[in-house]
């Protein structure tokens, strides 16, 4: 007697249209999902415009980076360019208009 093995579940991309964005994020995950799925660390009323909120979050995230045996790099930010656009001296001042 043959026996049949009957796999639970379906992939997502079944039911989505190919080539949309979410099909193209469910492929790579399928590809590389040995990654692990990405982690987005929020913070919740953050004042943007206190100069001690800013370095104190680039500071978090250099810390994170150094958990090698957790946390696979590259580690993103957004505060360090924020923080550069804010900066009236820093390299993005003529592009961005800062003053």
């Amino acid at each position: 007697m043959a026996q049949y093995k009957l796999i639970l579940g379906l992939n997502q991309n079944v039911s989505l249209v190919a080539g949309s964005d979410i099909y193209d994020y469910f492929e790579s995950l399928y590809t590389y999902g040995d990654a692990g799925p990405p982690c987005y660390l929020v913070f919740n009323n953050v004042n943007y415009s206190d100069p001690i909120n800013i370095p104190a979050m680039n500071e978090i995230a250099a810390e994170l980076a150094t958990l090698n045996s957790t946390i696979l790099p590259p580690i993103y930010s957004w505060t360090t360019s924020f923080q550069n656009f804010i900066n009236p001296s820093a390299t993005w001042k003529d592009d961005c208009g800062s003053v």
